[in-house]
């Protein structure tokens, strides 16, 4: 290595002395110069060369270090700036694969410094927020939270930096349209030197479906558990062992048992054996059959009380189709079920009715035959009267008969008017006290401020007869009969309840006895027609459906309890408006006669249409009979000199006798028109009442009674 030392020694004093020589002569101006001239710059650069090579000779391992050195330096140099530059390389492609990554994420994305400002949101939650990536940058996301969420979500922002954890919540945001949309939100402190927070990176999911729906879920509950507070039913739920697990309120008003006592026991623990053992039964049908089961009980309360109970038992499944336990709905149905006990008795009162009305109808048919010939023969020459006043005596009883068989079916013809109850009562009391004897106490207790009634006053005081006589039978052994009246009010909601007549104002008059009284199974029948708990012979089980029928065809009712000894029969008349007006009715003692007069009789019956003949021709009158309204008309418009017309109520052909007098009246509006019937329902008006201007001749009738009534409606 020495030689090359010397080498390079040489070499440096060439090159210093020819640099020597080149400055010197371009000094001085020179172009060519000798050779003696540049000798003292040659031998300079020779002794520098010299000198130079001696001191890299004696410095060779110094520089030979140092070289080395720089070499290695330079090495690691370029290492670390290759590693620098690989290393930003994969930086930049992990943030391009991060930014590739969140702009496809279905969750919303976004990173704050440490300050929370916001320096970058993906795709996702813009579309979430409805704020752009220009618009979230800085403090503007902060606009993007619903102002009433702002608070709690800085505050848990803030616990989260100074414990540096991440932290989750839901809330709202709102969009600038206004539309609210909630959502789950994470984020996570990114720390740096010093475990300092350098900003936050978090995501934020839209809950808005899950969150309606949760709400929507609750909701349900909220109203189900509102429904279940304060139905009027009880409801309850059993798990598969058969033990409460929900109870509402009216579980405890109904069987005196607090909510918290019945959570956890079974039916055993709570009814009587015999309750809980069909409770049970009916619990396991209905998770064996997975359907909905009803079931009704009659079952004692801790009040004393027995109740009707209407069963609603149904599976509870859960969300995965599997059977969690029985829930029960159960509904007092007392009051039901005595309405339609009432309905079935007032239905089958009512086709009783309609039946006894035909057969009175067509009796009374046959009574008029014959009694209306009995009483023709007992006034004829050469006839023992004896005979017929015996037939005449006995029709008279088969028209009682009919008649209280029509009064219970509300088809005898009323003459309603206002009546003073307390005079009524006051000028019958006489003639109770003789009829029911000296043991029979009777008082009178009209109310003061008494309200006057509408009513016939001669059924009433048939009716008040007949209860005081039953009366009197329920004490054999003597007693007290009160007549009481009281005002009183029905309103809707007890009308509707207990099938009675419209609401309003009524005079309740209670007739009470201190007999032997009632069983609930005869007073069930006690107004129905034939039924009677006196011995055969005694009594024909028509006074008190007479009574029935009265007041029903009033536009009233009738009421029968017995508690104990004792019955009261309570009759409701309605209200009667104006003053109370005398009977003026004509006196039956004299028998008009007719004056020639033209009378068209229509009847359908043979028999009644000639006996009618016979006696309006014998009164006096010229009379031409027919037996339909067909023949009616006919007659009519060939004969203008009729001027009344006697029509039965019922008659074939379509037309009713009623319903051809409402055309006779617009075609002949001076003809008189006189209705016959025993069944004179037709001639009623809507409320149950015969018009006061409609004249009716009741079947069976006498002669006096049909020769009064014509002579009136023609006069």
């Amino acid at each position: 290595k020495r030689p090359s030392l010397i080498l390079i020694g040489i070499l440096g004093g060439l090159f210093t002395g020819s640099m020597a020589f080149l400055v010197q002569g371009k000094a001085f101006g020179f172009q060519n110069v000798e050779f003696l001239s540049i000798a003292p710059a040659f031998l300079v650069g020779l002794t520098s060369a010299v000198v130079i090579s001696v001191l890299v000779i004696r410095n060779r391992d110094v520089l030979l270090d140092r070289l080395a050195s720089e070499e290695k330096i330079t090495f690691e140099l370029k290492k670390e700036i290759s590693e620098r530059r690989q290393t930003e390389e994969t930086l930049q492609e992990s943030e391009a694969r991060f930014r590739t990554l969140a702009s496809i994420a279905p969750v919303g994305i976004f990173e704050t410094d440490a300050d929370g400002l916001c320096v970058y949101v993906n795709d996702r939650w813009s579309e979430i927020s409805g704020l752009s990536g220009a618009d979230a940058a800085g403090e503007g996301w902060i606009t993007a939270i619903h102002p009433e969420d702002q608070e709690m979500v800085f505050a848990k922002w803030s616990d989260a930096a100074a414990e540096q954890i991440p932290f989750s919540l839901e809330y709202r945001f709102r969009s600038p349209d206004g539309k609210t949309t909630w959502v789950f939100g994470q984020a996570a402190a990114q720390t740096g030197r010093n475990n300092t927070v350098t900003g936050f990176v978090g995501s934020i999911t839209d809950i808005s479906d899950l969150k309606n729906a949760e709400m929507a879920r609750r909701e349900t509950e909220g109203r189900f558990r509102g429904m279940a507070e304060n139905a009027p039913w009880t409801i309850f739920l059993k798990d598969l062992d058969g033990r409460f697990s929900l109870v509402n309120p009216r579980f405890e008003s109904w069987y005196g048992i607090k909510s918290r006592d019945i959570i956890g026991k079974t039916s055993h623990d709570i009814f009587p054996k015999e309750y809980a053992d069909e409770f049970v039964r009916q619990d396991e049908e209905v998770a064996e059959l997975r359907e909905t089961r009803e079931y009704e009980v009659v079952m004692p309360f801790p009040d004393g009380t027995t109740h009707s109970i209407q069963i609603t038992k149904f599976p509870v499944i859960s969300e995965d189709g599997e059977l969690i336990g029985v829930g029960t709905i159960n509904t007092d149905v007392t009051d039901q079920r005595l309405a339609e006990t009432k309905l079935l008795q007032a239905q089958k009162m009512e086709a009783v009715g309609q039946l006894t009305g035909g057969v009175a109808h067509d009796f009374n048919n046959l009574l008029t035959v014959i009694q209306g010939n009995a009483e023709l023969l007992g006034s004829g020459p050469d006839v023992d009267g004896s005979k017929a006043q015996a037939i005449l005596r006995a029709s008279e009883r088969g028209a009682e008969l009919t008649h209280r068989l029509l009064a219970f079916s509300r088809q005898q013809p009323l003459h309603p008017r206002v009546i003073d109850l307390a005079d009524l009562l006051i000028g019958i009391s006489g003639m109770l006290e003789r009829t029911l004897g000296e043991t029979i106490e009777i008082k009178m207790k009209p109310a003061a401020g008494l309200w006057p009634v509408m009513a016939d006053p001669g059924q009433l005081e048939n009716a008040l007869l007949n209860l005081a006589i039953n009366g009197r039978d329920a004490m054999p052994g003597g007693g007290r009969l009160t007549f009481e009246c009281t005002n009183a009010h029905l309103d809707e909601t007890h009308a509707v309840e207990n099938e009675d007549p419209l609401a309003g104002d009524y005079v309740v008059l209670a007739v009470s006895d201190t007999g032997t009284g009632m069983t609930a199974e005869v007073m069930e029948h006690a107004f129905e027609p034939f039924f009677t708990t006196k011995e055969v012979g005694e009594g024909s089980g028509l006074g008190l459906s007479m009574v029935y029928g009265f007041t029903k065809q009033s536009g009233g009712k009738a009421d029968i309890s017995s508690e104990g000894p004792g019955t009261t029969v309570k009759l409701y008349l309605p209200r009667g408006d104006g003053d109370s007006k005398q009977d003026t009715s004509i006196g039956e003692d004299v028998i008009p006669l007719g004056r020639g007069e033209s009378i068209l009789v229509i009847e359908d019956d043979d028999g009644v249409r000639r006996l009618t003949v016979t006696m309006l021709k014998g009164l006096g009158y010229r009379v031409i009979a027919v037996p339909m309204v067909a023949e009616a008309r006919s007659t009519l418009e060939h004969d203008q000199q009729i001027d009344l017309v006697l029509t039965d109520v019922v008659l074939p052909g379509g037309v009713s006798g009623p319903e051809f007098a409402e055309e006779l009246k617009i075609r002949y509006p001076d003809l008189k028109i006189v209705f016959m019937s025993g069944y004179p329902a037709e001639a009623a008006k809507r409320d149950g009442f015969l018009d006061p201007n409609i004249r009716l001749v009741a079947k069976p009738f006498r002669i006096d009674h049909l020769a009064t009534t014509i002579r009136e409606a023609l006069d």
